[in-house]
């Protein structure tokens, strides 16, 4: 049988900071694991959630889709992706589903997405929650490089009244312009180093987990962490 996984994320900045830390907690945890690239090259095209209930319409049509979840959010996006997945990948192959999602001031999402998980026990089904996006993630892990970087970050935590790195759960605003809003300070922060998905992705590779633990607690990325840890792990553990 061939062992997937399949992400079901927002965009491709989601996709290279998942695919990052699993790879790296793959290769930190596991004895097994050669480091080769062996399970990388067994992602999948990740699934976006802004496109699911089109997909599922064109597959599915309108009434049997409607009738896979009482939940009218996130359950049942979630489960119109599994019902995808499935009908794209059948049933011969080993499937982890990873579902990433942005909290984006709906705490909601996360029980919906919990529901899930436990409607179907027997299923791999790792989620992920970013408070309130993955940008804050990123920010969690970052660290200045250089003098000029060390000055925008000075500068933002004039701006904001605290630390973005330290706080980065706290950066909520969903205008992307605005003051809190977690993808501008991001930008700012990294206007030397570049905006794009193997940046972010090296910087997730590289830092350090007390680094993590001590700022990205409330963000929800040690929470990814464990999630790994108990419902991926295990079935590479040979």
């Amino acid at each position: 049988m061939a062992e997937r996984l399949i992400l079901v994320c927002e965009g491709p900045h989601d996709h290279a900071v998942a695919e990052a830390l699993v790879e790296r907690i793959l290769r930190e945890e596991l004895a097994c694991y050669d480091g080769n690239e062996k399970y990388l090259r067994h992602w999948e095209i990740p699934l976006l959630w802004k496109t699911i209930k089109a997909k599922a319409r064109l597959h599915f049509g309108n009434k049997r889709i409607h009738r896979l979840s009482d939940d009218h959010g996130d359950g049942l996006a979630a489960e119109r992706a599994i019902k995808l997945i499935d009908f794209n990948y059948g049933f011969d192959n080993i499937i982890h589903v990873m579902l990433l999602r942005d909290c984006d001031g709906q705490k909601e999402r996360y029980t919906a997405l919990k529901n899930i998980q436990e409607k179907y026990p027997n299923r791999s089904i790792i989620i992920g929650f970013a408070i309130d996006r993955i940008e804050a993630w990123i920010l969690a892990a970052f660290i200045p490089s250089g003098e000029k970087e060390k000055a925008a970050l000075e500068n933002e935590k004039k701006n904001l009244g605290f630390d973005p790195t330290y706080k980065p759960h706290e950066l909520t605003a969903s205008h992307e312009g605005a003051k809190t809003n977690p993808k501008r300070v991001l930008e700012v922060l990294m206007t030397e180093r570049g905006n794009n998905r193997s940046i972010y992705a090296d910087i997730m590779k590289e830092v350090r987990w007390e680094h993590l633990e001590e700022r990205g607690n409330k963000c929800g990325i040690m929470l990814f962490y464990k999630e790994i840890q108990k419902k991926l792990i295990p079935h590479f553990n040979f």
